[in-house]
């Protein structure tokens, strides 16, 4: 016959072709509802967690300059009382202990 391919008719062909093409197409709406309906708040708090942690960053960033700039002023006073705590020392005449002696 020949009207048909693989025993089949062009007609039920096509119904085979609806019918696959009808679950694909379910399938997609399935599948974008899921996206939609699951995902999207999930991508949504994922990018404010994203936004939070570059907030963090900044911040912390800033801070540890702060510090920084602290613990600068810090060593230049532990440096400059060393300085008048020697002089004293040796103004008096007195002597240092070393570091290692308790």
């Amino acid at each position: 016959m020949p009207h048909e391919l693989f025993h089949l008719s062009w007609a039920e062909w096509a119904a085979i072709i609806a019918i696959v093409s009808g679950v694909f197409v379910g399938f997609d709406h399935m599948f974008k509802s899921f996206k939609d309906s699951i995902m999207g708040p999930f991508n949504e708090e994922m990018n404010n967690l994203s936004k939070s942690i570059d907030k963090l960053t900044e911040s912390s960033v800033h801070e540890h300059h702060v510090f920084d700039r602290r613990l600068d002023k810090h060593d230049n006073m532990l440096v400059r009382h060393e300085a008048e705590i020697g002089f004293l020392y040796d103004k008096n005449g007195l002597k240092r202990r070393k570091n290692n002696e308790d």
